[in-house]
């Protein structure tokens, strides 16, 4: 042996001088388990068969509901036929223009803001693609830059 640091632990000379082992106490075995309270199944929840519950807890967490921006995006805006000139609109054909109006208005205000923000995520693209794709020097130019090279050695002495 070359030397001893540690009684347990032998150190050869080819070996790099790492740091002891670092050794703790055992965890004790009350932190290993796991203790769950009482069962608080409801009777009629008990009842059911899996896939039932199953349904029940996906249906109280809406996962297959569709949020406000799809249903905003799938929303179609029917335009009615107007009212025929001459006659005098009635109020329920006022209020469903006015919902109407105020439906294909928030539609296009919805499109223009998702144009807007991919607009401003193909700039902030486009600013960082045009420092990395640079355009490369073509044949001509790379064979200007070597006569030119090639010209200033010629002209040192030597």
């Amino acid at each position: 042996m070359s030397g001893t640091a540690n009684p347990t632990h032998e150190v050869h000379r080819g070996d790099i001088p790492y740091q002891a082992p670092f050794t703790r106490s055992a965890s004790p075995n009350d932190s290993l388990t796991t203790a769950y309270g009482a069962d608080e199944t409801s009777l009629s929840d008990a009842e059911l068969s899996e896939d039932a519950f199953s349904d029940k807890v996906l249906a109280s967490l809406h996962i297959y509901e569709k949020r406000e921006e799809e249903e905003r995006a799938e929303a179609r805006p029917l335009i009615m036929p107007r009212v025929r000139r001459g006659t005098t609109p009635t109020a329920s054909a006022q209020t469903e223009e006015k919902a109407m109006f105020d439906q294909v208005m928030r539609s296009l205000r919805w499109h223009v803001e998702e144009l807007e923000e991919e607009d401003t995520v193909d700039t902030v693209l486009q600013r960082r693609i045009k420092g990395v794709v640079e355009t490369q020097p073509s044949a001509s130019e790379v064979d200007i830059v070597m006569e030119s090279l090639m010209e200033s050695s010629s002209q040192r002495p030597a």
